[in-house]
């Protein structure tokens, strides 16, 4: 049953929805930092020069507006379009990362 994911917790521990929000923005944003260092190779595991890893930019690829095709249809999932809008942005990364193989 599509609902809420985030929400009913976050209210039973008291915040609103706007802080909600705030609270999903940082975690996000350190995700996105984290996988940032990755990409630009900052993060290194032992014996390993390279991570080899592509990072995709979707960030404001998506509305948060729920009623909009673009938006979110819940806290987890887009709309049909905001998944095309996002397999677009996979799309043109990965074929400017592997020229004439995709």
């Amino acid at each position: 049953m599509p609902g809420p994911w985030l929400w009913p917790s976050l209210n039973f521990a008291g915040y609103d929805y706007n802080e909600g929000l705030t609270i999903v923005q940082k975690a996000i944003d350190c995700f996105r930092d984290k996988l940032i260092d990755l990409a630009s190779d900052k993060v290194t595991l032992p014996g390993k020069t390279t991570n080899n890893f592509v990072l995709v930019k979707t960030v404001g690829t998506l509305t948060r507006d729920s009623n909009r095709p673009n938006g979110w249809a819940n806290e987890l999932h887009p709309y049909t379009e905001g998944f095309n809008s996002l397999a677009n942005e996979f799309y043109v990364e990965l074929q400017n990362h592997f020229p004439g193989r995709i």
